[in-house]
């Protein structure tokens, strides 16, 4: 679905938002202190347009520290703060932070200093903490007259929106930012976040103006940071539609600003957009070259987006260069920043989710509390009326109680339903790929301890891209679905049947014998051969599948290997031509036989 989904699209863009914290805040001090006022304005102001400059200044700074007056010692201490946390050490510029809020600096720094917290947080994987403090700050939202500290609590409040996809919010809150900031700074940071929250609602292609407009907004007032941000979203978009003629030259357009900045992670997303530009051209060198320039840019041990699309273009070339051994290494990489990023995203969504619920049951209590009270007033004020006061006070109980019921089952039917989203792929509602290994295995334990075999099939679509090139990605999710569907209606309510990402799916078939296997899978492939579906444009299409099987007989009831001799036979049957079942074969030189249908 495209160079980077929205997701993953957030992450970069979370990456990248610490850059945003900018712009100094006003403060009334002595005029004899009016040099460091001029030098804390000016590093505030200096922190993304010219780091370098920056960093003369706030070493000009701690040298006459103790010059300071003690607001002006705490401006130092955020800036500091906000140094250590672009350096990458967040627990130090945390603790920075907190020491910030708890000295009681003015309401201003203090917001700025929250919002910044928040930002950490989404760095570290802290979701619930960051989701936690966002909403306190959204809610302190009205009470922010500084206008500094508005802009960087409304960027962390538009990112906060985006990320759970309440882009409709997101855009209320960009507006806001727009007309509050007309120009200079506060406009290019308002068109990056409502063209970027417009490009995840799906409403830009890559010939809407706002990509250009933002860049030039951005770079005529020399922030070269945020400029660079929406030239890497427009190279995506290129990528995404189909014309890397146009990514390629946009990006070797804004490789010298990137490279000046130094910004490591665009310079990762610089590699990456390059390697998927020259896989689209064919053109497998230039493609190999950039996405080891990614990786060389990242630290392997982490996970993002830019590492995951740097191993896909890697393991494709190893495919159309036939080095399958070199495929299947990086293949396997791929799969592990996939499943990463699958479950940080649901980390993400969970964590959200926790925090409303947390939020709605306090407003609950308190509204609980609330009406207490009323009670113990209302029985107070009619306490002549015996009859009627306890008649009343009987009705408002049975109301409480029933609002309290009304409530825990809302909660409990809340949780089960994440629960559900948990083990379930969204798109096709079959088990995500973290459930179906946790339920074959346990099951190929049962089986092993009975001496019953096992059949594991994986099937992947055959050429799936060119329906999303030619059709458009709903209409590859509708493909998608359809094939789920006709798989299940193969498959017996025992099979065990999961989406492992992407187009592949795999089957686990209890009870089962590999020549019983083969027929389940032959008789798969020749049903979606035999049935097509209705695209929302009125076409229709047949999409084939490669299936590769793999027994218990032969592989052992562990799910490791059965998932590895069914990958290879996978391989054997995209090799043998598509649309075949491919059978893993226990002769060490022949790794599958092919059995086409």
């Amino acid at each position: 679905m495209g160079a980077r989904t929205l997701q993953q699209r957030y992450n970069a863009i979370l990456a990248m938002v610490l850059l945003c914290l900018a712009s100094g805040i006003a403060m009334a001090i002595p005029e004899h202190a009016v040099s460091t006022t001029k030098l804390l304005s000016q590093a505030d102001q200096l922190k993304t347009s010219e780091h370098s400059r920056f960093l003369l200044i706030l070493k000009q700074l701690h040298q006459n520290r103790q010059q300071l007056s003690p607001a002006e010692q705490q401006h130092l201490q955020y800036l500091d703060a906000w140094q250590t946390a672009y350096e990458g050490n967040y627990d130090q510029a945390n603790r920075l932070l907190h020491a910030l809020v708890k000295s009681g600096a003015d309401a201003a720094l203090a917001s700025r200093a929250k919002a910044l917290l928040v930002h950490n947080s989404f760095v570290e994987r802290h979701y619930e903490q960051a989701y936690t403090m966002a909403n306190s700050l959204m809610a302190d939202l009205p009470e922010i007259t500084d206008t500094t500290a508005r802009m960087n609590v409304l960027s962390q409040v538009i990112q906060m929106l985006d990320r759970v996809d309440q882009y409709d919010l997101a855009l209320k809150y960009a507006y806001q930012m727009e007309q509050a900031f007309p120009s200079g700074k506060g406009k290019c940071q308002a068109d990056l976040y409502k063209s970027q929250t417009l490009l995840y609602r799906g409403d830009l292609v890559a010939t809407s103006p706002q990509f250009r407009q933002t860049i030039d907004a951005c770079r005529a007032i020399n922030e070269p940071i945020y400029a660079n941000s929406m030239s890497l979203d427009w190279a995506g978009m290129m990528n995404d539609e189909g014309y890397p003629d146009r990514a390629i030259a946009l990006l070797r357009k804004t490789t010298p600003s990137i490279m000046k900045v130094g910004y490591q992670f665009h310079i990762a997303e610089l590699h990456v957009l390059l390697a998927r530009a020259w896989l689209l051209k064919n053109d497998s060198k230039r493609a190999r070259l950039s996405a080891l320039a990614a990786l060389a840019a990242n630290d392997s041990g982490k996970f993002n987006w830019t590492l995951q699309h740097a191993y896909e273009v890697l393991y494709k070339v190893a495919r159309q260069t036939g080095n399958d051994s070199a495929a299947l290494a990086w293949y396997e990489k791929y799969m592990a920043q996939y499943k990463a990023a699958t479950q940080d995203a649901k980390a993400q969504t969970l964590a959200y989710q926790m925090v409303k619920q947390d939020v709605l049951s306090k407003k609950l209590a308190l509204e609980k509390l609330s009406k207490q009270n009323k009670i113990l007033q209302l029985r107070q004020s009619l306490d002549h009326k015996a009859a009627e006061t306890n008649r009343l006070y009987i009705l408002l109980l049975l109301l409480i109680l029933g609002f309290i019921g009304l409530w825990a089952y809302r909660t409990k039917h809340s949780q089960i339903r994440f629960r559900e989203m948990a083990h379930h792929d969204d798109l096709t509602g079959c088990l995500n790929r973290k459930r179906f290994l946790d339920v074959a295995e346990k099951t190929l334990h049962h089986l092993q301890k009975v001496h019953t075999h096992a059949c594991l099939l994986i099937l992947d679509m055959d050429h799936f891209k060119r329906i999303n090139d030619t059709h458009g990605h709903l209409n590859g999710d509708k493909v998608l679905r359809h094939v789920a569907m006709t798989c299940r209606e193969e498959l017996r309510a025992s099979d065990i049947y999961g989406r492992l990402g992407g187009e592949e799916f795999g089957i686990l078939i209890p009870d089962c014998l590999c020549e019983q296997g083969s027929d389940i899978g032959r008789r798969i492939c020749q049903t979606l051969a035999a049935t097509s579906a209705s695209l929302d444009d009125g076409a229709r299409v047949t999409v084939t599948a490669s299936v590769g099987l793999a027994c218990t007989d032969t592989a052992g009831w562990d799910l490791r290997q059965l998932l590895t001799q069914a990958d290879q036979a996978l391989y054997g049957a995209k090799r043998g031509g598509r649309n075949r079942l491919a059978v893993h074969a226990d002769d060490a030189n022949s790794p599958e036989r092919d059995v086409p249908t």
